[in-house]
């Protein structure tokens, strides 16, 4: 099957017992994954019923145990053994034929490979009892629909020109055009459309930073990069008003992370709290740790002060925003 088919099954509570994630594109593997734990194991619960083996580095016996385990106080058990092709067991797979014919309903598991050798009697054993999904890389026509039903997936639209643009620049890589879309996501803000002219912006040549690579600076309090970050961007035509924007979104994002982490809040409810997305809060959480609560109500502080200057003087906007990004990055507030 299709990844579009295993997300459908899933939404509609189908999960079958074994499934075989199986392609070069590492980008589909890992989110496959992801909906399949979120689908079978609750959060509370995946400290017992989810295992997750590595089959290059692990022996027959450890991965014939992992498979074999029943749940813990009931509930489902998830069993994921990755990178399948890094195997090394000599053995003829009779083992794993003989448990994968008569399943425990409460135990799934998930194996996942590049690419397999069906002339290797484990590996087609794995194929005849499996519940395939091909997760190969995409062309770039598909490239270019997967793009456009991320954007929806964001709430966002993207005109077909900056597709073009994203594509031809970033290539059909998922894990590219990903990045790519999360910066303008954080980008464009509130605003619903993705534009070409926000792309050139963020993407540009692929050796200027991005807005999103300075917010990123800023917030590991790493001067020297975001200054240089900051005169690149300039460089290129981008506006000190946009930049702040930016700059201030992010805190206020870190500052709600940092309250819902202090509550011990779980990632998912976090980015559902904070009105972002799952794959933001990782990045969010790891910068919040870098602030106390003063120094983020400073920073805003500051920036609310910078924005009073810049209306009522003929300063370099570009000097002050400079100036700004040196007190942040190297004061305690």
């Amino acid at each position: 099957m299709k990844y579009s088919q295993l997300i459908k099954e899933l939404e509609q509570g189908r999960v079958s017992s074994f499934y075989l994630l199986v392609g070069e594109e590492q980008f589909l593997v890992r989110e496959a994954l992801e909906r399949l734990i979120n689908a079978i194991v609750p959060q509370p619960e995946r400290s017992f019923n989810l295992e997750i083996l590595d089959a290059g580095e692990t022996k027959a016996a450890r991965l014939k145990e992992a498979i074999g385990t029943l749940p813990f106080l009931g509930g489902r058990r998830l069993a994921v053994i990755r990178n399948f092709e890094d195997f090394k067991d000599s053995g003829d797979g009779a083992d794993f034929e003989k448990f994968l014919e008569k399943p425990d309903p409460s135990i799934v598991i998930a194996i996942t490979a590049s690419s397999l050798d069906k002339k290797k009697k484990l590996h087609n054993v794995l194929y005849k009892y499996a519940e395939v999904v091909e997760l190969d890389k995409l062309g770039k026509g598909e490239a270019r629909s997967w793009v456009s039903k991320r954007a929806a997936a964001l709430d966002k639209t993207i005109d077909d020109e900056a597709v073009t643009y994203l594509i031809e620049r970033v290539g059909a890589d998922l894990s590219s055009l990903h990045n790519e879309l999360e910066k303008a996501y954080a980008y464009i803000g509130k605003r619903k459309r993705i534009t070409l002219e926000d792309l050139m912006a963020l993407v540009g040549d692929l050796h200027v930073d991005s807005v999103f690579g300075l917010v990123d600076a800023v917030g590991e309090k790493n001067l020297d990069k975001a200054l240089v970050t900051l005169k690149n961007l300039m460089a290129h035509g981008a506006e000190p008003l946009a930049i702040l924007g930016m700059l201030a979104r992010q805190f206020r994002l870190i500052w709600q992370t940092k309250s819902q982490l202090n509550k011990k809040t779980p990632k998912l409810q976090i980015a559902k709290a904070i009105g972002t997305h799952a794959f933001l809060v990782d990045k969010l959480a790891v910068q919040a740790k870098k602030f106390s609560e003063i120094e983020l109500a400073s920073a805003f502080e500051k920036m609310k002060s910078l924005d009073g200057i810049w209306k009522s003087s003929d300063v370099s906007k570009a000097l002050l925003l400079e100036n700004f990004l040196f007190d942040f990055c190297r004061s305690r507030f």
